[in-house]
């Protein structure tokens, strides 16, 4: 049984050209000078209310803005990020998005340029990289299958679609918002949950973080704890 993955099913094939227009763009501005170890981080947070610190992943999208999986932060009181560097920094947690089980944290501005991104497509790659998970690093995976994927959102029972790969790639508990890359280094998607008995992975597509950046805007009021609910402030 996969932790926190529901039913999936196949994405209709005109849902890939749509996909395609969002993110063409993107996917034409590689940065050769900028790879994928470069913008993976390692979250830590400490707890809010009774509830638990969590460590993850996450990955600098751009500027000062990282990406990583809401459930990693929907219950945090604080956020430090580390870089490949090894410096570490408080981060704020600017957005969240509890369908998609994404969410936006900004830190000190890293200089980096948007990442590259490559849609889900029929013709896309096989395999690649997931770069940055916080306990297994970079390891290889096979893309198994694309999906829509339906799923409970985080601290809620409502179930959502959202699109994403089957993965097989030998990841564990704290790879979640690592960056899932083809060779070329463009992001294909980020894990949100690994399989406790076997080597499957699931990752959000890019085509939905791409979707959910698109809401970020700068100056964003900061997301605070709310002791009371042990969660974030907010719905």
């Amino acid at each position: 049984m996969y932790a926190g993955i529901g039913r999936a099913q196949k994405p209709m094939a005109m849902l890939f050209a749509v996909i395609a227009t969002l993110a063409g763009a993107c996917a034409a501005g590689s940065q050769a000078t900028v790879t994928p170890e470069q913008r993976a981080v390692e979250l830590i947070t400490t707890g809010c209310g009774w509830a638990s610190g969590r460590t993850g992943s996450g990955v600098v999208f751009a500027g000062d803005l990282v990406i990583t999986a809401a459930h990693l932060v929907a219950r945090a009181d604080s956020v430090e990020v580390t870089n490949a560097a090894g410096e570490r920094v408080t981060a704020q947690i600017a957005a969240v998005d509890y369908n998609r089980d994404l969410a936006a944290l900004r830190i000190p501005n890293t200089g980096l340029a948007q990442v590259a991104i490559l849609p889900i497509s029929p013709e896309g790659p096989s395999n690649g990289e997931i770069v940055g998970g916080s306990t297994s690093g970079t390891v290889s995976f096979t893309i198994t299958r694309a999906a829509l994927i339906n799923i409970e959102q985080v601290l809620g029972s409502e179930r959502h679609k959202r699109l994403g790969y089957e993965l097989e790639a030998d990841t564990t508990g704290g790879d979640s918002g690592a960056g899932v890359y083809d060779d070329e280094g463009r992001l294909l998607g980020m894990v949100f949950a690994t399989s406790a008995n076997d080597t499957v992975t699931w990752a959000t597509a890019s085509s939905e973080i791409l979707s959910f950046v698109d809401t970020v805007r700068p100056g964003q009021t900061t997301l605070e704890c709310d002791a009371a609910r042990s969660r974030l402030s907010g719905p």
